[in-house]
């Protein structure tokens, strides 16, 4: 389930539905998933943290965060389910 982009080889992007019945269900815990879904959150539309930025200079799974304000994978959801027009969910803590 691979396609070609350039030299580059990626995974086809998920549907919305794709991405729901991939989810619906699934009993792991958040720490056991959060990764993969967020991978699939990307695979929506954008491209996954490697994918944009492959050194990790300013996305990464593990980075060093500052106490206070919102977090910025917070806000990195938030921009995305905003441009997938989802309203309401992103600001909720």
């Amino acid at each position: 389930m691979v396609s070609g982009e350039g030299d580059r080889v990626r995974p086809v992007d998920l549907t919305p539905a794709g991405f729901v019945e991939k989810w619906r269900g699934v009993t792991t815990t958040e720490k056991a998933s959060s990764q993969s879904h967020f991978i699939d959150l990307c695979r929506l539309g954008e491209p996954t943290l490697h994918e944009a930025d492959p050194t990790g200079e300013h996305d990464a799974f593990e980075k060093r965060v500052t106490k206070g304000g919102r977090g910025w994978l917070r806000r990195r959801l938030e921009t995305r389910l905003l441009r997938l027009g989802v309203q309401g969910q992103a600001g909720r803590s």
